[in-house]
């Protein structure tokens, strides 16, 4: 337990390339195509130099979605800097996969983005993802 415990989260994380991603300027619908082709319920909104800007959850869509007033086809097509959570929790490369998973049960997430020092989409922590690559090497 010691070992998993000291063990950096960058080992562990989707890469960057896998990450579902989309543009600052893209919109809504292309957020949640991004979520359908990964299978991950979340996607990070970056700007044309990889830093991060943003997130958006599918709870955050279906809470939108609920309490909108105006046709599905409007909100789908707007663009998705309106909606994103511009300040999401994040984490370092350099965690700790123990931080990591206090502090995903601190804040009852199941993913977070990962960044440098200079603020730049790194991968995603995706909860499911390390417990599955975990079970595989015991």
């Amino acid at each position: 337990m010691k070992k998993l415990n000291n063990k950096k989260i960058k080992d562990l994380i989707i890469s960057y390339k896998d990450t579902p991603k989309i543009d600052s300027t893209d919109s809504v619908y292309n957020s949640i195509l991004q979520m359908n082709k990964t299978g991950i319920g979340i996607v990070c909104i970056i700007n044309k130099k990889r830093k991060l800007k943003g997130i958006i959850t599918d709870g955050d869509l279906r809470r939108f979605i609920i309490s909108m007033n105006k046709p599905l086809a409007a909100f789908l097509s707007e663009n998705i800097e309106k909606y994103m959570n511009k300040k999401p929790f994040t984490v370092n490369e350099n965690y700790t996969l123990s931080k990591i998973v206090k502090t995903m049960e601190k804040k009852k997430i199941w993913d977070l983005p990962v960044i440098d020092k200079n603020l730049n989409l790194v991968g995603l922590c995706h909860l499911h993802r390390i417990l599955k690559k975990l079970i595989k090497n015991d």
